[in-house]
């Protein structure tokens, strides 16, 4: 696994390629999303208040929102662009790509803070570009790049959905 992070954190297109394939790698992709997530958390002083609740629903959310972002680069980069992937292989490589959300971990530092999860947003979006491009066997940069911008915006439309969803749970 080790090999894979490494390849994923460097963006290498022979990781992303031996991932798309590697059947036993989908649980370790969602380790990967759950650690990052974790990793996020603590350096968001997230863990220090409501840690049953607040460590549960984190955790839930990393796997729907991976879920809810797989789902958007299938509908896009497979159904309109004929993208050669399946739902699990998608899954599998942007797990991944999602890697790179770990290094939030250090985001808790006044003032760099924002530095810092400034540049992991920036190696989140190259990361998940390389590995839609990748997975879904696209020649076209241009069209990897509007399935990562249109997929982004599903995944944002359907966290409104979750969002409100939540909110009128909480109001009930």
């Amino acid at each position: 696994m080790k090999e894979k992070l490494i390849g994923a954190l460097t963006m290498n297109s022979d990781t992303y390629a031996a991932l798309k394939v590697d059947e036993k790698a989908t649980m370790q992709a969602l380790l990967v999303v759950i650690v990052a997530a974790i990793c996020s958390a603590i350096g968001g002083g997230m863990l220090s208040s409501s840690i049953p609740v607040g460590f549960g629903s984190l955790l839930l959310w990393a796997v729907v929102s991976w879920l809810l972002w797989a789902g958007a680069v299938y509908l896009i980069g497979v159904k309109v662009f004929k993208g050669d992937a399946t739902m699990i292989q998608i899954m599998r490589v942007l797990g991944f790509a999602y890697a790179p959300a770990a290094f939030n971990i250090f985001s808790f530092t006044p003032l760099m803070g924002i530095v810092i999860k400034f540049l992991v947003a920036c190696w989140l979006v190259a990361s998940f570009y390389v590995a839609t491009q990748n997975v879904l066997g696209l020649s076209e940069g241009s069209k990897a790049f509007v399935t990562v911008l249109v997929g982004w915006f599903i995944y944002l439309i359907g966290l409104g959905v979750v969002m409100s969803f939540l909110g009128m749970l909480t109001g009930l």
